[in-house]
């Protein structure tokens, strides 16, 4: 039997520009972009507005900001030069990497014509028998490497931004231990060090000899930089009971390595590889944060002068009908 009734009820449904907006919304600042030049080339309705963009604006001096954080420190670094001779050092001209007596050794042949530090590093390691989360925690650290070959940050903030970023967890423990045992193993010899001693130290050690030069060498770097660094011969004459023609010999063989290992690489390359977008700017302005989203490579899009005229055309069409 058919029965009449009314009832009532309450609903909720979302425009379609509502779920447009909602998809937009997750999506990051390169998807968005990318979006946006989709949409374009689908949409014959849609246009670029042709703007000239601002000189400096916000996002600059985010970006200069982040550029210059960690480099601070290398700058109070002492040089090479300050502490050896006062003449062109050595390891401006003699191969860095290797036995001064391998004299005929080109380490320029190693690598390919535009290849970055970031690229040469990351084809090694994956070419070994590092596990595949090892792995990706060596491809991270080797990607916050400066295109000198250091490593400026502080292993607490890479154990973090793993965690944040990549979903990976573990301990300044971890990564340290991956650190020295992966990609400070590397080819060149002192890539991956977190200061200048570091990075004479780790070249020293590669080289493997009997030589007590090398061996002396060595010692000074690991046991008396301080001393080295201030010119405090006389103190490392007394420390190794050592004749001051074997100290210059060793002075000799410290000012063959390099403070720059990166240096033989191409720059320019890894600098846009390792450029970080940030989706949005945080500004503090009465002492409130205020968040700004970064749109600095959005395009400004608008209707077209031809489909806005094709509309009016229609409307007005309607109207008279």
């Amino acid at each position: 039997m058919l029965k009449q009734n009314l009832q009532m009820r309450l609903g909720q449904k979302l425009a379609p520009q509502q779920i447009q907006l909602m998809k937009l919304i997750q999506l990051h600042t390169l998807e968005f972009e990318e979006e946006l030049e989709r949409e374009l080339e689908e949409n014959p309705a849609l246009e670029k507005v042709n703007e000239e963009e601002s000189k400096e604006d916000d996002y600059t001096a985010a970006e200069e900001a982040y550029e210059n954080e960690g480099t601070e420190s290398i700058e109070t670094d002492f040089d090479v030069n300050d502490y050896l001779y006062d003449d062109e050092p050595s390891y401006k001209t003699a191969n860095s990497n290797y036995s001064a007596d391998d004299e005929e050794f080109d380490n320029q042949s190693l690598l390919t014509e535009g290849q970055t530090l970031y690229d040469y590093l990351l084809e090694q390691i994956r070419l070994s028998t590092v596990e595949d989360e090892d792995l990706k925690i060596c491809e991270y650290v080797i990607g916050n490497l400066d295109t000198d070959g250091y490593l400026r940050r502080d292993i607490k903030s890479i154990v973090d931004d793993l965690a944040f970023s990549q979903g990976i967890y573990t301990t300044v423990e971890k990564v340290t231990d991956i650190l020295e045992n992966y990609v400070q193993k590397l080819d060149p010899p002192g890539v991956g060090a977190r200061d200048l001693r570091e990075c004479l130290l780790l070249q020293i050690e590669k080289k493997v000899s009997s030589d007590q030069t090398v061996i002396l060498a060595g010692n000074i770097l690991r046991n008396q930089f301080d001393a080295l660094a201030n010119k405090h011969y006389n103190k490392i004459l007394q420390k190794y009971d050592i004749e001051e023609e074997d100290l210059k010999d060793a002075l000799e063989e410290i000012a063959r390595l390099s403070p720059k290992v990166g240096g033989n690489f191409d720059t320019q390359t890894i600098t846009i590889n390792q450029e970080i977008i940030p989706d949005f700017v945080l500004q503090v302005k009465d002492n409130q944060v205020i968040p700004t989203l970064n749109n600095k490579n959005a395009p400004s899009l608008r209707v077209s002068d031809e489909y806005k005229e094709i509309l009016t055309t229609y409307s007005h069409d309607k109207k008279s009908a």
